[in-house]
């Protein structure tokens, strides 16, 4: 009699470890035994009885349920799929307001843990105006732009994705060009440019045109 622990609809789980249990009284039988590289742990010369294992995946990974209960009787060969998939993660991308299909890069952020606040990292968008993180715990994360690449002014919403189990989450930052002034001094009457002229911007609350 055996009883294997293999992959299941998800990823092959390598090195992930897995324990079995008697049923009643609860008391360990063997393991913890690491899953090899075809994501199996065997456990041989199993009685006959009701028995449950205990899951720890490996880091990246998400499994439906920590732990499951079996029977073996009669010799047979149980075979207990693990379900799971990797992590989620989030894809930031930076765009040209004016036009989206250019991508910015050189566009700098932070993301955060929404529920504690918890800083993860700071990113860089790529040559391609994207950049992004994987391997995410399941749950709801801040993106904020902290600095627009040169050129462009800041976009300030904030938003706040979720990341769940095997999915890969967009957002987009749509960055404004900086605006600008110019101004041109001509001698009247002509298109003669005047040189050397001092130009101070000054700004009105209320300003009538004639």
């Amino acid at each position: 009699r055996d009883l294997r622990m293999s992959r299941g609809l998800g990823d092959v789980y390598k090195r992930q470890s897995v324990t079995l249990y008697t049923e009643s009284p609860s008391q360990l039988v063997a393991g913890p035994k690491t899953t090899n590289s075809a994501g199996l742990a065997i456990f041989d010369g199993i009685p006959d009885g009701n028995y449950y294992v205990t899951v720890v995946a490996p880091d990246g990974y998400v499994i439906s349920s920590s732990s499951y209960h079996l029977t073996v009787h009669g010799g047979s060969h149980e075979q207990v799929p693990l379900v799971g998939t990797r992590n989620g993660g989030i894809v930031i991308k930076s765009v040209d307001a004016a036009n989206p299909s250019v991508g910015l890069p050189g566009t700098q952020f932070v993301v955060r843990n929404a529920l504690t606040g918890n800083v993860v990292d700071t990113y860089t968008t790529g040559i391609d105006g994207t950049v992004t993180i994987p391997n995410l715990n399941s749950g709801y994360y801040t993106v904020e732009e902290t600095q627009a690449p040169a050129g462009y002014i800041k976009d300030t919403i904030i938003h706040t994705p979720y990341v769940s189990p095997g999915k890969t989450v967009e957002v987009t930052f749509s960055n404004r060009t900086t605006p600008f002034i110019t101004v041109r001094t001509l001698i009247s009457g002509t298109n003669t440019p005047i040189p050397n002229c001092t130009v101070s911007p000054v700004s009105y609350t209320h300003l009538t045109l004639p």
